[in-house]
């Protein structure tokens, strides 16, 4: 828990420019620039964990790669901006 200005700090240096980071004794912490962004990488969160975890029973996973991140991190960034109900939006209304 973040109970004083040193946590705090420590977590703001582990969230660096990440949406997420995961605290021991405490689970995961999303961010983002508005409210629906926030709730979407949650959410997001958590379904990629479950995938993760149900795929990690197979003998090979194959990861995104680092060029597959950085595209999503764009979408991200974009998503609240560029057009009205383009996928955060979407989300968000099926919510």
């Amino acid at each position: 828990m973040v109970t004083n200005m040193d946590t705090g700090h420590d977590l703001a240096r582990a969230l660096g420019r990440n949406p997420t980071v995961l605290m021991r004794g405490h689970g995961p912490i999303a961010t983002g620039k508005t409210i629906r962004q926030t709730v979407f990488i949650a959410i997001k969160a958590q379904e990629s964990a479950d995938f993760q975890r149900e795929a990690s029973r197979f003998p090979t996973v194959k990861y995104l790669s680092d060029g597959e991140i950085a595209k999503m991190q764009q979408l991200l960034d974009f998503a609240d901006i560029e057009k009205p109900l383009r996928g955060i939006d979407h989300a968000w209304e099926y919510w």
